[in-house]
Formats: structure tokens, C-alpha cells, sequence
């Protein structure tokens, strides 16, 4: 009885930790980019803002510090797509567009809190898929794609 009842308690907290980290739900990611406010070690200036090249772990802690304006991933090859990725996160309103070529998707999961109004909804993570690779912005992808 014991173990029934503490094989429940360490899945149903397994269930909540992946809820709560969407990093925990994401492949690990070939590249990615943080937009910071203020210069930090590593960090390219890029008009207003700074681009820090670094890895993947813990990057969604770092998006809800204040001096961080959001972060980019890529994913190289068909490892996932846009579709898959959204599922990952828990979209619950997307909106596509073809750019250039490109299925570029703007979404919005509750997982990932605030975001940014663009066209009079809010988005919090903007997905680009094209043949060679998937891109993800966190509220948006900042650089080009």
C-alpha cells in the first residue's frame, strides 16, 4: 500500500514539474540566443539591446528576469515541428502566416506567461518552420529567421 501511494506522489509531482517547465518538455535545442537589456559577458551589442549566445539550460528561469527581452531557440534539421512543438507547450490559440516561404505561427500558451499585444492579441512565442530548421521566440524571435 505504501509504495501504490508513494508511486502516486512521485508521478503526480513528475506531472507538475513538467507542467510547470516548459524546458522539461522542449528536445534539447542545436543553438540558442538570449536578448538582454544591459551588456553581460559574451554579449554582442544590437542596437538597444544585447545578444548572448549560450546553452539551453536553464533559459526559461532566465526569461522571467527582468533585464531579459526575450530568447530564441534552433532547431536544426526535422528533429520537430511547428505542430509538434506547439503541442510541447500547450498552445491554446496559434495563428499562421506564410513568410518568404516559411509557416510562421504566432501563439500563445499558458505555460509560458505574459507576452507581447501584437494585433490586438497576446503572444508569447512565435514558431518559424522551414525546411532546413524550426526557430522559436520567446515572446517573439527578435533576430532574422
Amino acid at each position: 500500500m505504501k509504495i501504490k501511494v508513494m508511486l502516486a506522489v512521485f508521478f503526480s509531482v513528475c506531472a507538475v514539474a513538467a507542467a510547470c517547465s516548459p524546458a522539461l518538455l522542449l528536445p534539447q535545442a542545436d543553438a540558442a540566443e538570449v536578448y538582454v537589456q544591459k551588456p553581460c559577458p559574451g554579449a554582442v551589442a544590437a542596437g538597444d539591446f544585447y545578444i548572448a549566445k549560450t546553452d539551453t539550460s536553464g533559459l526559461f528561469s532566465r526569461l522571467r528576469q527582468k533585464d531579459v527581452l526575450g530568447m530564441t531557440l534552433r532547431f536544426d534539421g526535422n528533429n520537430i515541428t511547428a505542430q509538434e512543438l506547439m503541442d510541447k507547450l500547450g498552445v491554446t490559440r496559434a495563428r499562421r502566416a506564410d513568410i518568404d516561404g516559411k509557416e510562421c505561427y504566432y501563439c500563445f500558451s499558458p505555460l509560458l506567461g505574459e507576452g507581447r499585444r501584437i494585433g490586438g492579441e497576446t503572444i508569447n512565442v512565435q514558431i518559424v518552420q522551414s525546411p532546413e530548421r524550426l526557430l522559436a521566440g520567446f515572446p517573439l524571435i527578435m533576430g532574422s529567421y
